[in-house]
């Protein structure tokens, strides 16, 4: 499938490899604070961060 970045073998960006796991992690994460905590940025970072790729 086109929409998987993270297909082995296959060029990827480091953006789209980025997006891919933020969105992961704020899948299985109950808050912002908690994604944040876990991907180690600060929570300003990771509004940021969802802001660039759509999620906000």
């Amino acid at each position: 499938s086109g929409g998987d970045p993270l297909q082995i073998g296959s060029p990827v960006s480091l953006e789209k490899l980025e997006e891919a796991h933020l969105r992961k992690i704020l899948e299985h994460t109950p808050s912002l604070t908690e994604a944040a905590h876990v991907l180690g940025i600060d929570q300003a970072t990771l509004y940021r961060k969802r802001k660039r790729i759509g999620l906000d």
